[in-house]
């Protein structure tokens, strides 16, 4: 599942490490993505953001990567 809620707050992240953690949510992402379990999750931030949950999936999985990195920060 998502591997990078490991990291604490307060870590400083180094680029390179920012760049794997991120690796780590879009890999997750594409893989939930890919066995359906995002649909309704895409389906409500395309209504709230007026998207095309088709269209600009890849626009909202950002989206969802964004969130998930501050959930690891904050929860």
């Amino acid at each position: 599942m998502f591997l990078a809620s490991t990291i604490k707050t307060g870590i400083d992240m180094s680029n390179d490490y920012y760049d794997y953690v991120m690796e780590l949510i879009y890999q997750d992402i594409d893989d939930e993505d890919e066995k359906g379990l995002l649909d309704d999750k895409i389906n409500t931030l395309a209504k709230e953001h007026s998207l095309h949950a088709d269209d600009e999936r890849d626009d909202i999985k950002v989206k969802i990567a964004e969130e998930r990195l501050r959930e690891s920060f904050y929860e």
